[in-house]
């Protein structure tokens, strides 16, 4: 028990801040009252961190509780503080701190009728309030500007901190900052907000846009850039009280990125509405804002915990899961029913037709993804499946609505497999990867995903010393796609260049700049294509995939020892546990599909339907793979993998009614 006076207390608990503080100094913070409205993310640190700096005085304001979903990011969120009011819960942490701090509470957060009270003998203000709390901040830019107060403005956004300080007239107003008067709705306001926050844009490459949604005021936050925050509104706030040098008001802006550890300064002198900050406004607009993305997030979002017993909705959940399995260029050609205790996989016949599918192992290969992954989802309501597979590859080929297979559920005494969640994780990313090696503990964990299979393989390798062997064969793979006519169809049938559709491959995903974009729009036109072919347009395609290789840490082939249905339909569920596994770990992946569906075409069909000189090519690149693998294994599928921080959004996909029935027909 501390029984020593204020002044014992504050002599002994601060004197390691003298030296870079002065005792003068810390005796001036002592005095000092400090406004912080919001004790949720940065608010709390800014509070603790403030007075373990010597600040004596606080205002603070805060209407809300903690709640569990605080927990990655909020100071005083911890499981004795869930459902307590925040406010209250800082304040005894900063009492902790220090006893003797005069702290004056606003537990209905700050609105017109507290503000004179919140403002009176405050000497610098601190914006910690939600980022989506505008008209809040508003309020609290325009009072500490008419009472010529300064206002600390410290946000986490991304990996970094980004920092405004608002000086009293005849400094830049936050409103004239922001111009928040542009926008049209709500959405565009926290837009413009992001935009002023932080000029720069590389923060909006780190923010994985299927987790952020405007509309309903949520995005990503890091509990390690809320405590950046922290340190340095505190530096901030002694710089102001004391008169130190080095006060940058706005409109420049300061910003510290911790991912690249680079600091950024820019003066705004236009505020946002400087030319470069509405082309900002615009990309992140167009990246964040639409309501679109708003649905894709609500689809994401499974709901198996609230089933205990295998009813037709908790079934449509499961298949849900199954839906967000890959297929040829998102074509989804697949439809479920649940009939008489039985899920039944159909094939959707419209769907399934594609030149490189005419044996039928690519679409065999999907349901078999589809199926594990409603077999790992079963694992969280205690059940494992019996899978039946009805049907032949020929029979898949007649690309006709058919039967695939039936699955029957028995109870079992497992855990919930550890790979669910990282179901809706898994995507393809067709950029370029970090080249360093896969460690051989990660090699290991993938090369376990296929442990029990029996009929199919799975063969890793590191990309720089496999690349003149692997690049080659995928070169001469995509050049025979840009000049087959029906694959070149293929290619072309489910690309969706709206972005918008919940179904086909959005052309966004493919890496493109504008102009190639642009270009590739034109050539859906064959005649155009075959043209283009002649002065070199199919080994100018074939050579992007060979640098996608080159860009790579590792590279994965996965064979059978011959086909069938069996081992097709084995090599496809392995192979969505290794793409999942793989994601779990923070690897990206991209399927090489051409190569290996060639292959399969060329071993099935003896060439029928190539060229005199595609029949060369693909004895070549059979004979590739044969010095790769070391015998004469059939590949069914090539991936490239790597680490990258660039994350593409997911396909879009059906909504699960359309693919789901309970009843007499799929």
């Amino acid at each position: 028990m501390i029984t020593q006076s204020k002044s014992e207390f504050f002599r002994t608990a601060f004197n390691r801040n003298i030296g870079l503080l002065t005792p003068g100094e810390l005796k001036t913070l002592s005095i000092s009252r400090v406004a912080i409205a919001g004790m949720g993310g940065v608010g709390g640190v800014q509070l603790t961190t403030l007075a373990r700096t010597g600040f004596g005085s606080f205002h603070l304001a805060d209407f809300d509780t903690f709640e569990l979903e605080n927990f990655n990011r909020q100071q005083g969120a911890r499981m004795q503080t869930i459902g307590k009011s925040k406010l209250e819960v800082c304040t005894e942490d900063a009492l902790e701190i220090n006893p003797h701090l005069d702290i004056v509470g606003f537990p209905e957060g700050i609105n017109k009728e507290c503000i004179d009270a919140f403002f009176k003998d405050v000497d610098v203000v601190v914006d910690a309030l939600d980022f989506f709390a505008l008209e809040a901040k508003r309020l609290l830019y325009r009072e500490a500007y008419k009472r010529g107060i300064y206002c600390i403005s410290a946000g986490p956004i991304g990996f970094g901190c980004s920092l405004l300080v608002f000086a009293p007239a005849p400094a830049m107003s936050a409103e004239n900052f922001f111009r928040f008067d542009l926008a049209q709705n709500e959405t565009e306001q926290a837009v413009l907000y992001a935009s002023g926050l932080t000029p720069w844009t590389n923060w909006v490459a780190d923010m994985h846009q299927e987790h952020v949604d405007l509309e309903a005021g949520r995005g990503p936050s890091l509990g390690l850039v809320c405590q950046l925050c922290g340190g340095i509104t505190a530096m901030e706030a002694v710089k102001i009280v004391l008169g130190k040098k080095g006060i940058a008001a706005i409109p420049t802006v300061r910003r510290f990125d911790a991912l690249r550890f680079r600091t950024y300064r820019k003066k705004l002198r236009m505020g946002n509405a400087g030319p470069l900050q509405r082309l900002k406004f615009n990309i992140i607009k167009r990246k964040f804002g639409s309501k679109q993305q708003s649905i894709r997030q609500k689809d994401l979002t499974p709901h198996l915990d609230s089933f205990t017993e295998l009813s037709p909705e908790a079934v449509k959940q499961l298949c849900y899961y199954g839906t967000l399995a890959p297929s040829g260029d998102n074509a989804q050609h697949w439809k479920f029913l649940w009939k008489d205790n039985v899920l039944e996989l159909w094939q959707d016949g419209k769907r399934s037709e594609f030149h490189y599918a005419q044996n039928g192992e690519p679409l065999l290969i999907a349901y078999a993804a589809a199926i594990e992954n409603i077999a790992i989802a079963a694992s969280a309501l205690g059940k494992t499946i019996k899978t039946e597979v009805v049907t032949t590859l020929s029979e898949l080929a007649t690309f006709k609505d058919l039967l695939v297979a039936r699955l029957t559920f028995q109870d079992a005494a497992i855990k919930t497999d550890p790979l669910l969640n990282f179901i809706p994780e898994r995507r393809t990313t067709r950029t370029y990867y970090e080249k360093r090696a896969l460690s051989e503990s990660l090699t290991s964990k993938l090369l376990e995903s296929f442990q029990g299979a029996h009929l199919s393989h799975v063969h890793l390798f590191d990309s720089s010393s496999l690349l003149p062997l692997s690049g080659q064969l995928v070169k001469k793979a995509d050049k025979i796609l840009w000049e087959h006519k029906n694959l070149h169809a293929d290619l072309f049938r489910w690309l969706d260049f709206t972005d918008a559709s919940k179904e086909g491959l959005p052309v966004s995903s493919l890496d493109l700049l504008p102009p190639e974009k642009l270009m590739m729009s034109a050539l859906k036109n064959w005649p155009l294509v075959s043209f283009l072919n002649k002065l070199g347009l199919s080994r100018m395609t074939a050579d992007k995939s060979y640098q996608w290789m080159k860009h790579s840490g590792a590279h994965c082939i996965i064979t059978v020892d011959e086909i069938s249905s069996d081992s097709i339909f084995e090599a496809g569920r392995f192979m969505q546990r290794f793409w999942i596994t793989a994601c779990a770990h923070g690897l990206s992946l991209q399927p090489m599909t051409s190569s290996a569906m060639m292959c399969m075409m060329y071993a099935t069909n003896k060439g029928e339907g190539f060229t005199t000189a595609h029949k060369e090519s693909m004895r070549e690149i059979t004979r590739l793979y044969k010095q790769i693998l070391g015998s004469d294994a059939i590949p069914v599928m090539m991936f490239r993998l790597g680490y990258s921080d660039k994350r593409q959004i997911r396909a879009a996909r059906r909504a699960i009614d359309d693919v789901f029935s309970s009843g007499d027909a799929p």
